[in-house]
C-alpha cells in the first residue's frame, strides 16, 4: 500500500502528462466491477444445477470462440482506436451480466450465447487495455515497475471486491450484484474519455506470424505466456471452485481473491523492482515454487493450508508474471508492434486455456486432473525457460 502511496505522489507530473493516471482509474473502477462478481460466476452456475462437467463445458466454449475474435479486435483498433474498442468492451460486459440475470437451469442456448459475448468482451478488453498499457506507461529502466505498479492498482480493486460481492449476495440476491457491477462498469468509461496523449489508433505496419515469431525470445516468451494461463486459471477458477465444493458457502469463495489480492499488493512494488536476476531465473524460480505448492495441495489435506497456499501462490505467480509481461513490453516496443503483441499475448493464453478446459469438460475427476495439468505446464515452463537460459550462455561463451 505504502508502494502504490509514493508512486502516486512522487510522479504525479508523469502520469498527468502520460494519461497513465487516467488509465490507471478506468482500469481500476472496471476491475472493482468485475471482481465484484466475476469469481462467483461458476458458483451461481452451479448453485442454480448446472454440473461441473457443464461449467467446465462452458468455459471451453468462451476459449474457442475467444481465440479467432482477437484478430478482429486487432484490426477494429486500427480502424476506430483503442479507447474506443475499450469502450465497446464495458458495453459488452454489461449485455453479458443482463443476458446472465435471465439464466436458468439446463438452458444451454443461453448458455451459448453468454459464452460469445464472455469471449466479445474479453478480446475487446484485454487486447485494448495492453495495448494502451504499453502506450501510455514509462520506458526504459522504469518498466519492471510500472508492471508492478499496474498489478497494485488491479489488485487493491480486486481486494475490495469480492468482499463487497459476498456481502451483497448473503444480504441481498445475485440480480442485485449484477446491477450494482453494471453501474461501475458503466462509471469506468468515464476516464476513457479524458485522455488525449496516448497512441489510441496504431501507425505500426503488421509484421505477419512468421516475421513476429521469428526470433526465438518472442517464441519462447509467448509460448510461456500460453503455459503460465492453464496454472493462472486454475489459480483463479479452478481453486476457488474446489474451496467452495469444500466449505460450500459464498464467504469462503470470497477470501480466495481477497488473501491474493493482499499479496499481489504487498509483492508486485518488491518483485517489479528486482534487477539483479534475469527474466528467465525469475521464471525458472516462480515455476518452481507453485509446482511444489500444487503438489502440496494434492498430498495435503488441511482446510488452513488450503488458505495459506493461497498467500504463497500468489508471491510465486508474481515471479512467474512480472517479469514475462515486462519482457514481452520491452520487446514489443523494440520491434514496434505493441498491437500485434497485444493480439497474440491473449492468443497464446486462450489457447492453453482451451486445452484445459477441453480436457476438463470430458473427464471424470476435475479437480485431480486439473491440478496435474497445473503441475505439468509449470514443469514445462521451467524446462522450456532453462533450454533458452543455456543456449543463451553458451552463445555469450562462444562470443567471449
Amino acid at each position: 500500500m505504502q508502494a502504490y502511496h509514493n508512486y502516486h505522489h512522487l510522479n504525479i507530473k508523469k502520469l498527468m502528462n502520460s494519461d497513465f493516471w487516467l488509465f490507471e482509474s478506468t482500469i481500476w473502477l472496471h476491475t472493482l466491477a468485475l471482481s465484484l462478481i466475476s469469481i462467483f460466476v461458476p458458483v451461481l452456475m452451479l448453485q442454480m444445477g448446472y454440473t461441473i462437467g457443464a461449467v467446465m463445458t462452458y468455459f471451453a466454449l468462451v476459449m474457442a470462440f475467444d481465440i479467432p475474435l482477437n484478430f478482429f479486435v486487432g484490426w477494429l483498433i486500427k480502424r476506430i482506436g483503442a479507447r474506443s474498442v475499450m469502450i465497446l468492451a464495458n458495453l459488452s460486459v454489461i449485455l453479458y451480466f443482463l443476458v446472465f440475470y435471465t439464466l436458468t437451469p439446463d438452458n444451454w442456448p443461453l448458455l451459448i450465447i453468454l459464452a460469445v459475448l464472455s469471449a466479445v468482451y474479453d478480446t475487446l478488453f484485454y487486447v485494448s487495455h495492453i495495448y494502451l498499457f504499453m502506450n501510455s506507461e514509462t520506458k526504459g529502466a522504469d518498466q519492471n515497475k510500472d508492471v508492478g505498479y499496474f498489478y497494485i492498482v488491479k489488485q487493491l480493486a480486486g481486494l475490495m471486491g469480492p468482499a463487497i460481492g459476498a456481502l451483497v449476495l448473503l444480504v441481498f440476491n445475485k440480480e442485485a450484484l449484477i446491477i450494482i457491477s453494471i453501474i461501475v462498469f458503466a462509471l469506468s468509461i468515464i476516464p476513457l474519455y479524458k485522455m488525449t496523449h496516448t497512441e489510441d489508433k496504431p501507425r505500426e505496419l503488421d509484421l505477419g506470424f512468421k516475421k513476429f515469431f521469428k526470433s526465438p525470445i518472442e517464441r519462447k516468451n509467448y509460448l510461456s505466456h500460453s503455459l503460465i494461463g492453464i496454472h493462472f486459471d486454475n489459480e483463479t477458477l479452478i481453486w476457488p471452485l474446489f474451496i467452495f465444493i469444500i466449505f460450500g458457502t459464498i464467504e469462503s469463495v470470497a477470501l480466495v481473491p481477497i488473501i491474493l489480492s493482499v499479496t499481489v499488493i504487498i509483492f508486485s512494488y518488491l518483485i517489479g523492482g528486482v534487477k539483479s536476476m534475469s527474466h528467465e531465473k525469475m521464471i525458472i524460480l516462480g515455476s518452481l515454487l507453485t509446482l511444489v505448492i500444487w503438489i502440496l495441495r494434492m498430498s495435503i489435506e488441511n482446510h488452513t493450508f488450503y488458505y495459506l497456499s493461497i498467500f504463497i501462490a500468489g508471491v510465486s505467480t508474481l515471479l512467474l508474471i512480472i517479469p514475462l509481461s515486462s519482457y514481452q513490453f520491452e520487446r514489443a516496443r523494440l520491434i514496434k508492434n505493441t498491437l500485434t503483441a497485444s493480439v497474440y499475448r491473449n492468443v497464446f493464453s486462450m489457447t492453453g486455456k482451451l486445452f484445459m478446459y477441453t480436457t476438463l469438460a470430458i473427464v471424470i475427476n476435475v479437480f485431480n486432473v486439473s491440478f496435474q495439468l497445473a503441475v505439468y505446464s509449470l514443469l514445462a515452463l521451467m524446462v522450456l525457460n532453462g533450454i533458452y537460459l543455456r543456449k543463451t550462455k553458451t552463445y555469450q561463451d562462444l562470443d567471449a
